[in-house]
């Protein structure tokens, strides 16, 4: 293979992550860490509720399950 046709690929997956960023930061364009981590956290929860079918009491019945196993392992 001699060359690749870059127009062929797509950044849209990566354009529609750091949009969901900016969008759930308020607009802003320079984002502090803390914003980043705090709106990562809010995509992967989001993310979670989508793939699952539990309500938002469900999950946190299943978070509370894990930490009394983790604290019984302790």
């Amino acid at each position: 293979m001699k060359y690749i046709c870059l127009g062929n690929t797509t950044s849209d997956p990566i354009e529609r992550h750091f949009g969901q960023y900016k969008k759930l930061s308020g607009g802003d364009y320079f984002m502090s860490c803390r914003q980043f981590l705090e709106t990562e956290k809010k995509i992967r929860l989001k993310k979670l509720f989508q793939s699952s079918n539990l309500n938002l009491a469900g999950i946190f019945r299943v978070l509370k399950e894990e930490d009394q196993s983790f604290e019984n392992e302790i």
